[in-house]
C-alpha cells in the first residue's frame, strides 16, 4: 500500500477552516435561536389579549410566577440543548461542512476548486448574517436581553468566520494545500 503525500501544513490550515466552519453554524444556530424567540413573544402576545405596548410595560409584581419559572425552564433548557449542538456540531464541522459545501457547489454545476470553495463559505455565513438581522428587527427593542446578547455574539461569530475563511484561503495558496485535502 502507497501512503499518499500530504502537505504538512493541511493540519493547520484545515484547523482555521474548521474555525470558519463552526462560526457558519453558531451564526445559523442564533437565527434558529431568534426564531424560537420571536415564536415564544407571538405565543405570549397572543395569549393575553393586550396589545405589545401593554405587555412591555407589566411591572415585575403584575406578573404571575409561573410564567417566568416557565421561561426560565424553556430559557435553560434551549441554553443547554444550543451547547450540546455546538460541542457535536464542532466535531463534526470540519469533514461533514466540507462535504455538504462541497455537494451544494457539484449540485450546481461548478466545479470544485479552492475560490469556489470559499466563496461557497462566504456566501453561507453572509446570507446566515442577513438573516439574523432580518430576524432581530422583529424582536421588540424593549426586550433588549435577547437582542443585544444575538446581535453581539452574531457579529463576533461573523468577523471570525470572516477572518477564518480569509486567512485559510490565504495560507491554503501559500502552502499549496491540494483542494481534495482542504477542509
Amino acid at each position: 500500500m502507497t501512503k499518499t503525500l500530504t502537505n504538512r501544513h493541511t493540519f493547520i490550515v484545515n484547523s482555521i477552516g474548521a474555525l470558519g466552519y463552526v462560526s457558519i453554524l453558531l451564526v445559523w444556530l442564533l437565527v434558529i435561536n431568534a426564531i424560537i424567540h420571536i415564536a415564544a413573544l407571538q405565543q405570549v402576545l397572543t395569549s393575553t389579549s393586550s396589545s405589545l405596548y401593554a405587555f412591555a410595560i407589566i411591572s415585575d409584581d403584575q406578573s404571575s410566577t409561573s410564567d417566568t419559572e416557565q421561561h426560565a425552564i424553556v430559557r435553560f433548557l434551549l441554553a443547554s440543548l444550543l451547547l450540546i449542538v455546538v460541542w457535536i456540531l464542532v466535531y463534526f464541522a470540519s469533514k461533514v461542512g466540507s462535504r455538504i459545501v462541497r455537494h451544494f457547489l457539484l449540485l450546481f454545476g461548478v466545479k470544485v476548486t479552492a475560490v469556489s470553495l470559499i466563496r461557497a463559505k462566504y456566501f453561507w455565513l453572509a446570507f446566515g448574517l442577513v438573516l439574523l438581522a432580518s430576524l432581530l428587527v422583529f424582536v421588540p427593542n424593549v426586550m433588549v436581553d435577547v437582542k443585544l446578547p444575538l446581535a453581539l455574539i452574531g457579529f463576533t461569530a461573523g468577523a471570525t468566520g470572516v477572518g477564518a475563511i480569509w486567512v485559510q484561503s490565504v495560507l491554503a495558496a501559500r502552502y499549496r494545500v491540494k483542494i481534495d485535502d482542504l477542509v
